[in-house]
């Protein structure tokens, strides 16, 4: 059956849903019918014009009032002796709504890149920082972390950012104040009921989904990762995605996963963090690394300050561009050898050598200079002391 685009705005022009309705259906149930609703708004279908006035009400052409249709047809939600609009429409969310009026849904922003990995020596979260909304974009960290007794709780979101904190913060709350257990089994009971409350509960549910990375650390437990999908929480024995450019990143990540170190993951990460950013809508912004070692030590790198992920997340675009320009290469049958060889080793290996070594001198005049700030420490010392910083980590204070 055709159908017709009914619009629904309201007088602010706050909200245009449309939604595909059939246009004899409507047209017999509710020719002429106007009806009080909870704001003035006007209704288009097609090209008569219905007003929904917010304090009046007229005759249907066959004499029967708008609120005695509206009686007759007031759902199993109605009690029996129910006589009032009010009475009538509860649990009908938004107020009145009158049966033929189609319920109006809001749905976000899709939104998000988040990813896990669990490593030998740790476990790595990262996210990016784009905040978007209907006419505007915002940035702001979508991972954090907090202690708890004989454990720490890191965490990153996407989705439905305000409900995700606050989930996580009725989480800090009842584990800092009561020792737990099993710390994964606690945090599962207060994530299921937030998310019945806050997300099932409400009538726009379909909207305001999100999801989570939970990396934890526990004095006897180690290191552990898990996600979460509606009020289920899965434990992660590799790397997890989230987000609405998770497809990509999974593309990227898999071949080349192979029990990465926080070194290695971190690595692995910028690159796929810097192509779902170029490529998928509602990605971008700064990307933030938190890095959790077996000790329960935690480190934060992101893709604007000095270190490896800024140096690879820059490169990442001139990389895939050279990359794909030496496929084609390799595709040429009819090209010479020689010719080929040449631009191997002119154009790509040459190209390829010479940013590793500008990184790799980069790195050494930083550590030559930590080294020279800092006498009192062997050069063994201040070596291992650099590299963890260059990798987010407190320092920790040693003496020679």
């Amino acid at each position: 059956m055709l159908t017709s685009p009914l619009i629904v705005r309201t007088v602010t022009g706050s909200l245009e849903k449309r939604i595909g309705v059939s246009q004899a259906s409507v047209s017999r149930r509710c020719p002429r019918i106007a009806t009080p609703s909870a704001g003035n708004a006007q209704c288009l279908l097609g090209p008569r014009p219905l007003k929904f006035k917010s304090a009046s009400c007229t005759l249907a052409p066959n004499g029967v009032r708008g609120d005695s249709l509206f009686r007759r047809h007031r759902g199993p939600h109605a009690s029996p002796n129910a006589t009032s609009r009010e009475q009538c429409s509860r649990r009908r969310f938004g107020g009145y709504r009158h049966p033929t009026q189609p319920r109006v849904w809001v749905y976000s922003i899709a939104m998000t890149i988040a990813a896990g990995f669990l490593c030998t020596d740790g476990v790595l979260l990262c996210a990016d920082t784009e905040h978007t909304g209907w006419t505007s974009k915002s940035h702001q960290s979508k991972v954090d972390q907090f202690d708890v007794p004989d454990g720490k709780v890191c965490f990153a979101l996407a989705g439905t950012s305000a409900l995700a904190w606050s989930a996580m913060q009725k989480c800090k709350k009842q584990l800092q104040a009561n020792p737990s257990s099993d710390l994964a089994a606690d945090i599962e009971a207060i994530l299921d009921a937030e998310y019945r409350r806050n997300v099932l509960g409400h009538p726009n549910y379909s909207g305001l989904d999100y999801s989570l990375l939970l990396a934890l650390w526990t004095r006897g437990g180690g290191n552990q990762l898990f996600s979460t999908t509606a009020t289920a929480l899965t434990e992660v024995k590799q790397f997890e995605c989230l987000g609405v450019g998770a497809e990509l990143a999974s593309y990227l990540i898999r071949p080349g996963f192979l029990s990465p170190s926080l070194k290695q993951a971190s690595s692995l990460a910028a690159y796929t963090l810097a192509c779902v950013k170029e490529s998928i809508t509602g990605c971008g912004g700064m990307s933030v690394y938190l890095l959790l070692r077996k000790d329960g030590t935690s480190g934060v790198l992101t893709s604007e300050h000095d270190g490896p992920t800024k140096e690879l997340e820059g490169y990442a675009r001139v990389y895939d561009f050279t990359m794909r320009r030496l496929l084609l290469w390799m595709a040429d049958m009819q090209g010479e050898d020689i010719y080929f060889e040449k631009n191997l080793s002119e154009l790509v290996v040459k190209e390829l050598i010479d940013k590793r070594r500008e990184w790799t001198q980069a790195y050494k005049a930083k550590e030559r200079a930590f080294a020279d700030v800092n006498p009192h420490l062997t050069p063994a010392q201040a070596r291992d002391m650099f590299a963890d910083i260059s990798m987010g980590f407190r320092p920790k204070t040693s003496e020679p």
